[in-house]
């Protein structure tokens, strides 16, 4: 299996990113939320609202093989990781490790300070734990969507 290409995301992989995103969560996420929350969550993961974010600002960045996404990060004001998602395929190789690690250097070169925060589904919080995410509250539910708030302090790049 050829090693993914990780890139910055085109308006134009917003139906790819959507789709991974919707998929990945049917699978990993949405059982735990209550009807109007999986409705919710799948209401703002379509090709359009990933446009829109783009358009608004928030950075993407994609993993490819063979021209096939097979990973995204996305992540708004350099501070909030939105998205962080790996086909199941991938999962288990490090590339979200990559993929955050690429956001996270992106973040740090426009000038964010190193904090950085994420609502953790409860399935992926070992995953965030392993890049030095910490819980700082319980699972809260906000509309039958449950998520964990996490956070990462990373120290400031320095041109030693």
């Amino acid at each position: 299996m050829s090693q993914p290409i990780i890139r910055p995301a085109q308006i134009e992989d917003s139906e790819r990113i959507a789709t991974l995103i919707s998929e990945l969560a049917v699978t990993f996420i949405v059982h735990e939320f209550s009807p109007g929350g999986r409705s919710r969550f799948m209401a703002v993961h379509t090709p359009a609202s990933i446009e829109e974010r783009m358009r608004a600002g928030f950075s993407y960045h994609v993993a490819e093989v063979s021209s096939e996404i097979v990973g995204v990060v996305g992540v708004r004001d350099s501070s909030h990781l939105y998205h962080l998602f790996v086909a199941e395929a991938f999962q288990g190789r490090g590339l979200g490790r990559k993929l955050w690690e690429h956001a996270k250097t992106i973040c740090m070169e426009k000038g964010s300070q190193g904090a950085f925060t994420v609502n953790a589904s409860r399935n992926a919080v070992a995953v965030y734990e392993r890049l030095g995410f910490v819980v700082t509250a319980p699972v809260q539910d906000i509309g039958g969507v449950r998520f964990v708030p996490m956070k990462l302090h990373s120290p400031k790049l320095t041109n030693a």
